[in-house]
């Protein structure tokens, strides 16, 4: 999932709703929702999944520089 801006990922059941905010270094994320699983994964990502095997979307850091990312994660009552 290609992302611009600042992004939001967020699910709710049972009474709860979690929401994830990406901060500005992450473009990507992924949902992984197993089909006969009772979970759901989201993953922030600075990069496409692939992109260690394809190149494309790879952003390197260059040696003794520093790439700051965070998200924030909120669990709340609905």
């Amino acid at each position: 999932m290609w992302l611009t801006g600042r992004a939001t990922l967020a699910l709710s059941g049972a009474g709860r709703k979690l929401t994830v905010e990406l901060g500005d270094s992450y473009m990507h994320s992924e949902v992984y929702a197993p089909p006969d699983e009772d979970y759901v994964a989201l993953e922030p990502m600075t990069a496409p999944a692939d992109a260690l095997t394809s190149g494309r979307g790879l952003r390197l850091v260059e040696p003794a520089a520093i790439l700051c990312a965070s998200f924030r994660i909120e669990l709340s009552a609905l």
